[in-house]
């Protein structure tokens, strides 16, 4: 029993913990009933680390994310896990240090390999330029090999900005979240959408756009319109011979039931656009119309051309617009295939913010 004693209080003081007195039996759940409680207690008997899964507390200061995560750790100590706690800044100093002196190797080794390595207080103080090439190589060494719970009072839609990274960020979320627990300690205040173009706070987090309407349209010369074009919100024809319909093609976004949204035309045989026209107010359409073949009527200049990309329209129940599903290889269709990460999504959003063109924020 000593020899047991001795051992956990060995590993105790290798963790390294800011305050040991930390437990779950201290822990207040009242002040937060939302909280994921059985969460909490699943990750507190060391299972994730056993499948070697990670986990992200966020939350505001003061919602007891460090409380959990020490607890977390004491707890794995006690099921005999190996726990090395580090505040953010701290685990930077320390990798810098083992740079200046030639130990780097040897101290990320030891980081990589402790079973459970939790990396508190992310976004509490200004990190050196390096953070977002270390932390994202702290975080490639233990992916699918160890397990990593990692605190912020930040959203993760701030770590971009953060760390002055984008695509380091993105890569490190991926990796967190792919096998990844999140538990949300308190509600993360979001006053707006902080542009990466301008610098300048936008109300809201824009994840759709739609075009106005068709790219043909758009070159008839305005005076012109009205003679040449009939145009809906979901219909356009032009000269009697081109047929349009509005839809949408929508995005994954990863890690998330979210999507980003583009509000698009197709160009469609003037048979289907009857079709599709006659069944406007059928209820049950979605199952005994369509898919039809169509081709993008639009060019979105974030992607390489986009005009013409075939696709098939999947009809939708009554009031809600069809679905466009890319068939042609491009990378707007990986992108609807395989999805995109919220930073991708919000750098997309920035640009659409200071392009001149056809563009509404949202999708009426």
């Amino acid at each position: 029993a000593r020899r047991a004693d001795r051992l956990l209080e060995r590993r105790r003081k290798h963790a390294g913990f800011r305050d040991p007195t930390k437990t779950l039996d201290s822990f207040d759940f009242t002040f937060n009933p939302k909280m994921n409680r059985s969460l909490v207690f699943d990750l507190a008997t060391a299972a994730f680390i056993d499948r070697r899964e990670d986990a992200l507390f966020l939350g505001p200061g003061g919602t007891g994310k460090s409380h959990l995560a020490q607890a977390i750790g004491q707890a794995a100590i006690l099921q005999g896990h190996k726990v090395l706690y580090r505040e953010t800044h701290i685990l930077l100093e320390e990798l810098a240090e083992a740079t200046v002196d030639g130990s780097r190797k040897a101290y990320m080794d030891s980081v990589s390999s402790v079973a459970l390595l939790i990396i508190d207080d992310f976004g509490m103080r200004k990190l050196p330029a390096t953070a977002a090439e270390d932390l994202l190589e702290v975080i490639m060494r233990r992916y699918e090999r160890a397990s990593t719970l990692l605190t912020s009072n930040r959203p993760v839609d701030d770590w971009g900005k953060l760390l002055a990274d984008v695509a380091a960020v993105s890569a490190m979320l991926d990796r967190l979240l792919h096998h990844g627990h999140v538990l949300k300690c308190g509600p993360m205040v979001e006053p707006g959408f902080v542009c990466s173009t301008c610098g300048q706070t936008h109300e809201g987090v824009p994840l759709s756009f739609a075009a106005d309407f068709p790219g043909m349209y758009a070159n008839i010369p305005e005076p012109d319109r009205g003679a040449r074009a009939l145009i809906s919100s979901d219909q356009c024809i032009i000269d009697e011979t081109w047929f349009f319909i509005r839809g949408c093609l929508e995005i994954p976004i990863l890690h998330s039931t979210e999507v980003f949204i583009w509000g698009l035309w197709a160009l469609v045989k003037e048979e289907v656009f009857n079709e599709i026209s006659e069944s406007w107010e059928e209820e049950g359409r979605e199952t005994r119309r369509g898919p039809f073949k169509a081709r993008l009527a639009n060019s979105l200049s974030v992607y390489p051309e986009t005009l013409n990309l075939k696709l098939r329209i999947v009809i939708q129940p009554v009031s809600t617009r069809p679905l466009f599903i890319l068939e042609d290889q491009h990378p707007l269709a990986t992108a609807q295939q395989r999805g995109i990460s919220r930073l991708e999504a919000m750098e997309l959003a920035a640009t659409l913010l200071h392009i001149q063109g056809p563009w509404s924020r949202s999708l009426q």
